[in-house]
């Protein structure tokens, strides 16, 4: 998201700054006219040097606005800048309605203070107190733009399912869901994209399930979107999301969905899926029997969804965040 975002800013000739305060990774690719500055390389690793470094740069360069991602950082950023005359837009990434009570405290503590808040969903607007609310924008994400531009290809019998391998995605909840049915349809393999802690467990519940040549943990992908293409169905079965990037580009590319009922996916998905209780092996199931036994029915979603996919465009949510900054910035 905030790479799409800063890459378009910068198209459009404005100055963009990237401010990573822990890491050092940057998976998706940053447009060559974007400032990278990685704070442990000004100040090593401690945070309150971090606070004075990140305070004491903003007044030295008066950005027009500040754009915190995520809660941590959000609440940081605001920390950081008490009083400093620049305009701060926080955005959250996440559902809050899952995160840890202390989480939820610095939340409160915090938001007061920015001038505005993004949110992407309207369950994650209605979260927050009404004061909150007031000053909140809900903006989806956008996807890239090469899911608007591939190839018609011959689809394989496959379920396809993207997310980080651990306890958040559930993946063991898909891979028993999936053993319920394979029997019934032998052709269909299920492929999971994502890398993380749960890799090893994952792939013994496989093994036990005796799927190993049917449900298939590749890793991580740059090219996951190709894959959608040629895949039937996106599955997704997390615990929770603030807007899930992966059903967006599902719902895009045209693909029938069936995702558990995170933040955001009634939005995403409307008539184009199935949208199930989270933890609902049984509803999964179901929901996944539905559409792999019925190509007509697979193909009707699949359209609904691609009819609606304009509105997730870079333009078009780009110009949300445009608008936004002048009404902060410029008062328009």
């Amino acid at each position: 998201m905030m790479s799409l975002l800063a890459n378009r800013f910068a198209e459009d000739g404005y100055d963009v700054e990237i401010i990573n305060l822990n890491q050092h990774v940057v998976f998706y690719p940053i447009d060559s006219r974007v400032s990278l500055l990685f704070a442990e390389d000004e100040v090593g690793s401690s945070p309150v040097k971090k606070l004075k470094w990140l305070r004491r740069y903003v007044k030295q360069t008066r950005p027009d606005v500040v754009v915190p991602f995520m809660e941590a950082v959000y609440c940081f950023t605001l920390c950081a800048l008490v009083g400093v005359d620049v305009p701060v837009v926080s955005s959250e990434r996440i559902d809050p309605r899952k995160s840890p009570f202390l989480r939820n405290i610095l939340r409160r503590v915090f938001l007061p203070l920015t001038d505005w808040f993004v949110v992407q969903t309207q369950d994650i607007k209605d979260f927050y107190p009404r004061f909150i609310q007031k000053k909140t924008s809900i903006i989806y994400n956008p996807v890239s733009e090469k899911v608007f531009n591939l190839p018609d290809v011959e689809k394989a019998d496959t379920l396809i399912s993207v997310g980080k391998l651990d306890d958040q995605k559930n993946h063991a909840l898909l891979i028993n869901a999936f053993a319920k049915v394979a029997p019934d349809f032998p052709s269909w393999k299920l492929v999971i994209y994502g890398e993380g802690p749960r890799r090893q467990s994952l792939q013994l519940t496989i093994d036990h399930l005796q799927l190993t040549d049917r449900a298939l943990l590749p890793g991580r992908s740059e090219h996951v979107i190709e894959e959608m293409n040629k895949s039937k169905i996106f599955v997704f079965s997390s615990n929770y999301e603030g807007m899930s990037n992966a059903i967006l580009e599902a719902v895009c590319v045209g693909l029938p969905v069936v995702t558990t009922n995170v933040s955001g996916a009634k939005e995403l998905v409307q008539d184009g899926g199935y949208v199930v209780p989270i933890k609902s092996e049984e509803y999964l199931v179901q929901s996944m029997r539905s559409l792999m036994k019925d190509s007509a029915l697979r193909k009707e979603m699949g359209d609904k969804n691609k009819g609606r996919a304009h509105i997730y465009k870079i333009d078009s949510i780009y110009s949300e965040w445009v608008a936004l900054f002048n009404s902060i910035v410029y008062k328009q």
